[in-house]
């Protein structure tokens, strides 16, 4: 046996026998002069991997004698190849470690040879693992299943959505940029626009694409005539008393009104346009704490179907019912650093329309009592404030108590090109700074003479104006730029995912909670 990595040691002890014991220690865990060894294996020993991908093999240590722990790393995959393992050192008593084996996005096709080593002491075994690193295919959708939408990939041919809203490309090298090209706006003034979605890596997006609407110019009453609206009167029976606060909502219009302590309430319900409207009436009474929070909830009350008449009263009386079943809301939901803290309503969901339950000035703390009743709908807490032009804003929909911990994402913050900059062109590098974890969409829009959109969707912090065969920046033209975005999401490929890019809506009642964030505006001409 070497004698390196053994001490040897010699021990007296004393006893009535006046034995002298001596032995060896073994640097790699074995002692009494035993062997210490250990085998390394993988499986499987070869990988095809896409790149942008990852995929993991199991490394397994079998250990002979008093082997301890085994250090693992990874060579021979340069800068295009990384390999983690979990755990690592594997410890004594652990035989098997998984390691996951990432291309990186970018690298070229290749065969590659990963050499696997472990060490425990002076003892070190490998095995090795060939990878093969693939192009993709990318198979997408467009967004709603659209058929005959121009899809493209920057470097490659554009191709038409087919049946369904499907499209494909062969022998693609993620990360890629993929854009949707049509008409947005108006039917009746059409603006060409592109949509980028800068660096995905998916094989399977699903994208959103230009699309336009069929816009009715909207009158509003009021301003050139009175809103049709009609008195409604009726009782208050049931749960509750007739002193603590009720919250109204009309389903198809606004209400106004109070109760008073003989039990009748008064209102009026105002709506947009028609002589006549159909809705329903809901009404809840709560108590409220002294930030105006809801405390407790004593009764609920929904009418049936009504028909209202533009400027004839009608009666609906209410028959409330106890609210058993509420949850609570606590915690704090704070603005990002330097801003005024949030202004916070809690909104109650009323058919199809909404009511706040609680509404406050400034405040970070939330503590509250809301109702679980599915007769009304949902509840959901929403958050905004604002700081030199840029807007945040937070929702949390709620289904049972919850303790909310939100911190506020800072709205980006616009850097270059600097407001009423001229001269710009696609080569012009559009950069600001936001928020973290956070996917930033940058609108780029100009009007007549020579109509033209861009939106982009990236996580970084730079990007210029995509070119594109279907649309070229049109010269000598005046735009304006805003960035928006969209929070928590992990990466860019959340933009193309099942589930569309979410604004912060008070309409919110389902769902994780999210974040937007909106950007001041600048302006900028094109270069002539």
């Amino acid at each position: 046996m070497p004698s390196i990595g053994w001490i040897s040691t010699c021990a007296f002890v004393l006893s009535t026998m006046g034995l002298l014991a001596c032995g060896s220690v073994n640097n790699s865990g074995a002692s009494d002069g035993g062997p210490s060894d250990f085998t390394l294996t993988v499986n499987p020993t070869s990988l095809t991997i896409p790149i942008a991908r990852s995929k993991t093999v199991e490394v397994t240590i079998g250990r002979t004698g008093a082997a301890g722990d085994v250090m693992l790393n990874a060579s021979g995959g340069g800068t295009s190849i990384t390999t983690t393992f979990a755990p690592n050192p594997v410890p004594a008593g652990t035989t098997t470690s998984q390691a996951t084996i990432t291309v990186a996005g970018g690298a070229a096709a290749a065969t590659t040879t990963l050499t696997l080593t472990g060490m425990a002491g002076s003892i070190q075994h490998s095995a090795t693992v060939s990878v093969t690193s693939t192009t993709i295919t990318v198979t997408g959708t467009v967004r709603g299943n659209r058929f005959g939408v121009k899809v493209g990939i920057i470097g490659k041919q554009s191709v038409t959505s087919g049946a369904g809203g499907v499209f494909m490309f062969t022998d693609v090298t993620p990360p890629y940029d993929l854009y949707t090209f049509g008409d947005s706006g108006s039917t009746s003034s059409p603006t060409p626009a592109v949509f980028l979605f800068n660096g995905l890596t998916r094989p399977d997006p699903i994208v959103t694409a230009p699309a336009t609407a069929n816009l009715t110019p909207v009158v509003l009453c009021g301003i050139v005539s009175p809103c049709p609206s009609s008195p409604v009167t009726g009782t208050k029976t049931g749960s509750g008393t007739n002193t603590d606060p009720v919250v109204f909502a009309w389903t198809n219009g606004a209400f106004s009104g109070t109760l008073d302590p003989s039990g009748t309430y008064r209102g009026q319900i105002t709506w947009s346009s028609g002589s006549t409207n159909q809705g329903v009436l809901h009404a809840i009474q709560l108590t409220r704490r002294a930030s105006g929070a809801p405390n407790t909830f004593l009764g609920y009350a929904k009418s049936g179907q009504v028909t209202l008449t533009s400027g004839t009263a009608a009666t609906v009386n209410l028959g409330f019912a106890s609210v058993n079943s509420t949850a609570t809301l606590t915690g704090t939901v704070s603005g990002p650093s330097g801003y005024p803290s949030p202004s916070i309503s809690l909104m109650q969901q009323f058919g199809g329309t909404q009511a706040p339950l609680w509404t406050t000035t400034t405040t970070t703390t939330v503590d509250a009592t809301f109702p679980l009743i599915a007769a009304a709908g949902g509840t959901t807490l929403v958050a905004s404030t604002s700081l030199n032009g840029g807007t945040s804003t937070f929702v949390q929909p709620l289904a049972a108590t919850v303790a909310v911990d939100f911190a506020m994402p800072a709205a980006v913050v616009l850097a270059l090109p600097a407001d009423a900059m001229p001269g710009v062109t696609a080569s012009t590098h559009f950069t600001w700074t936001s928020a973290a974890s956070t996917i930033n969409e940058v609108d780029i829009s100009t009007g007549a003479p020579t109509r033209a959109a861009y939106k982009i969707f990236t996580t970084s912090s730079d990007a210029t104006i995509p070119v594109v065969p279907e649309l070229a920046l049109p010269a000598n033209q005046a735009f304006s730029w805003q960035v928006v975005g969209y929070g928590p999401n992990a990466t860019i490929d959340e933009a193309a995912a099942a589930n569309e890019l979410e604004s912060v809506s008070s309409a919110d009642y389902s769902g994780l909670a999210h974040a937007q964030t909106f950007s001041s505006s600048r302006s900028f001409t094109s270069a002539p």
